[in-house]
């Protein structure tokens, strides 16, 4: 993609109003005889056997009807095979603009890859790049954010250390990113996420490609899924997002059970909002010590 497409892509997509990796943050691996292809590193999910990534597929050419595709492909590192959890078709580069057909749906059906073909690309990328789930394990990717899985094999536990504050409260470092605060959380004793702490949020909110990512691993089940629910936004305009249940969400010591949580836009910023923090006795940020404060 010339400088002045890729121009136009970011120029729409602000426009847009959407999250989307820049083109500094994906990691290109290669081409085929359409299209040229990378992954987003910080996306990577999963664990030493199965591996969810965002990969993005832009033409090589001006022509194609199909200028760029949003896979975010599933990969089983004891063999080589791989799913498309969803896709997206674009008439745009970098996967923006209006989607040419229907995304696909989670499915079951694996598919062995062909050597040297696209996707046995990305599996072997998903797979060889280190431990998704330590801070900056992956060869490449930016320093660890909001929606960064936090170190599960750390001495302190999957969702951070552990402390008792007074009162019999627990107190769970925070990381400070620009005006937000940031905790790991454990989702359903299956995988730890890193969520901003947002008390304007109605809903946590966890992305799509990372809730299919999720149900494709067995952190979440189709029965735990509850419908639609529409919500107003800042400026007043209305979506309809799909909602789940998580049956727990741990933070350092506390559980909470049952929490409503929503499935938001491809990208979109993990928060930990009132499903979450109304259930609590109380919480607040402790600023001299750096650490979120549940009650």
């Amino acid at each position: 993609m010339n400088l002045r497409a890729a121009v136009a892509a970011l120029t729409a997509l602000a426009g847009l109003g959407l999250s989307w990796p820049t083109l500094a943050q994906w990691v290109d691996l290669g081409e085929d005889s359409s299209f040229r292809y990378s992954v987003d590193p910080a996306s990577l999910r999963g664990d030493r056997t199965r591996r969810t990534v965002l990969a993005l597929f832009n033409a090589r050419t001006p022509g194609q009807r199909v200028q760029s595709m949003r896979v975010v492909l599933e990969a089983d590192c004891l063999d080589t095979r791989v799913r498309i959890v969803s896709r997206t078709l674009h008439a745009s580069p970098m996967g923006v603009g209006s989607e040419l057909s229907l995304p696909i749906a989670a499915s079951s059906a694996w598919d062995y890859v062909r050597p040297g073909s696209a996707n046995e690309v990305l599996r072997r990328w998903a797979c060889d790049a280190g431990d998704p789930s330590a801070t900056g394990a992956v060869a490449g990717a930016p320093a660890a954010g909001a929606g960064s899985a936090a170190p599960a094999s750390a001495a302190a536990g999957p969702a951070g250390p552990r402390s008792t504050a007074p009162g019999g409260s627990v107190s769970v470092p925070i990381r400070r990113q620009g005006g937000t605060f940031t905790v790991p959380a454990e989702v359903n004793e299956r995988v730890t996420l890193r969520f901003i702490v947002d008390s304007g949020a109605s809903d946590v909110n966890i992305p799509s490609d990372v809730v299919a990512g999720m149900l494709a691993s067995g952190a979440l089940s189709r029965s735990d899924f509850l419908g639609r629910r529409d919500y107003v936004l800042a400026d007043g305009s209305r979506i309809s997002a799909e909602i789940f249940r998580i049956r727990s969400l741990r933070i350092g010591g506390r559980v909470v059970e049952d929490v409503v949580a929503t499935a938001g836009a491809l990208s979109s910023p993990f928060l930990l909002g009132q499903s979450f923090l109304r259930k609590l006795k109380s919480w607040s940020i402790d600023n001299a010590n750096d650490t979120l404060v549940l009650e």
